[in-house]
């Protein structure tokens, strides 16, 4: 389990949404994307490479909701990544009982082929997430040939938590640890 959290000062736009497209575009298996916020923008994710077909997605409804819903694709097991997408959730809905975190956790180590990926306004499971990122756009760069077309944006990411210490040279045992490079319109984002 891995949470994608804004670090400060970006409390809003921080990239979590594009940065968790780019991660579920590089997987090869099938993705369940739970957006209670209905955030998730279906042609723009298609021009991430991320496989629609591959995609099942399930939009609206209230966090709790989505919530469960992930708990019970996660023990139906077939999924490679799963994101929980709680950005824009009002403050009152975040508040989980800590037990849905551990069974999602355990769930999580009884399949051992899935990575959970919860995008939320702060972090929320605890001790469960194995890791907690801050992220942060550092810069962005405007498409000098068409005038308010984003060419590329450079995202930041650092560790806030691990529930495990990180081995050295260690290789990449899901999408988000490996070395991060975002592609928009055809420009290498680091």
């Amino acid at each position: 389990m891995t949470e994608l959290v804004p670090a400060p000062p970006a409390l809003i736009g921080a990239g979590l949404t594009s940065l968790a497209v780019h991660a579920a575009a590089g997987c090869r298996g099938r993705i369940a994307w739970f957006d209670p916020g209905d955030r998730l923008d279906p042609c723009g994710a298609s021009r991430a490479s991320l496989d629609l077909g591959q995609l099942l997605w399930l939009r609206g409804g209230e966090a709790v909701t989505a919530l469960r819903a992930a708990l019970l694709v996660l023990q139906a097991g077939g999924f490679e990544l799963i994101v929980l997408d709680l950005l824009d959730q009002p403050e009152t809905s975040l508040r989980f009982p800590r037990v849905a975190w551990f069974r999602l956790l355990r769930a999580l180590e009884r399949e051992r082929r899935t990575a959970l990926l919860v995008l939320a306004p702060r972090p929320l499971s605890g001790t469960c997430a194995n890791r907690v990122y801050g992220v942060r756009y550092v810069d962005w760069r405007w498409d000098s040939s068409a005038r308010l077309l984003l060419g590329s944006v450079h995202i930041e990411m650092q560790l806030q938590a691990s529930r495990r210490a990180l081995p050295a040279r260690r290789p990449p045992t899901s999408v988000l640890d490996a070395t991060l490079d975002i592609t928009l319109d055809g420009e290498s984002v680091a």
